[in-house]
């Protein structure tokens, strides 16, 4: 049984790699396992990459999400 849940944050060990209408999929620094959360940091997903963008596209279907229309700006480092 899956239990979605609140997350603390974790702003020092987890990254976005990817990003939409504040939901986002992040990467733990030290284990790379991955995570999809939604606008409220809700855990909706987790496992590889590739199952956190499957559970996405689910999601924007189910719940219609509007494209973004916005100009976005990516930083290296």
């Amino acid at each position: 049984m899956r239990i979605d849940f609140y997350t603390f944050g974790g702003k020092t060990t987890w990254e976005d790699v990817f990003f939409y209408n504040q939901w986002r999929i992040q990467r733990h620094c030290n284990f790379k396992d991955y995570r999809l959360l939604d606008d409220f940091d809700i855990c909706r997903c987790s496992g590889t990459f590739a199952e956190c963008q499957k559970s996405f596209v689910e999601f924007v279907e189910a719940y219609e999400m509007e494209r973004q229309n916005l100009n976005i700006t990516i930083l290296l480092h």
